[in-house]
């Protein structure tokens, strides 16, 4: 048995509802913290912009293992943001 709830992005979400017919804290919590602007704000300014680059590689070379690719592209740029602030 499940229960739609509504994200702070408008997304409808189906959170599983306890045997009382409240959704269980854990998924109540859950559901606000995905939907919510601080793990968008997080994701936007840690993620996103390696992640796009990554993307942008393997669409331009379309590789035989594009998984491959992207994870080994972010590592080495994880490395070289890790160089870049250690330098400041």
């Amino acid at each position: 048995m499940s229960s739609e709830v509504k994200s702070e992005s408008g997304v409808k979400e189906e959170v599983p509802v306890g045997a009382g017919g409240a959704a269980p804290e854990a998924s109540a919590l859950l559901a606000n913290v995905v939907g919510g602007s601080q793990v968008r704000r997080y994701l936007n300014l840690q993620v996103t912009p390696s992640l796009l680059a990554g993307m942008r590689l393997v669409a331009a070379e379309q590789p035989e293992d594009p998984l491959r690719v992207l994870g080994e592209f972010l590592i080495k740029e994880s490395e070289r943001i890790k160089a870049e602030a250690e330098k400041q």
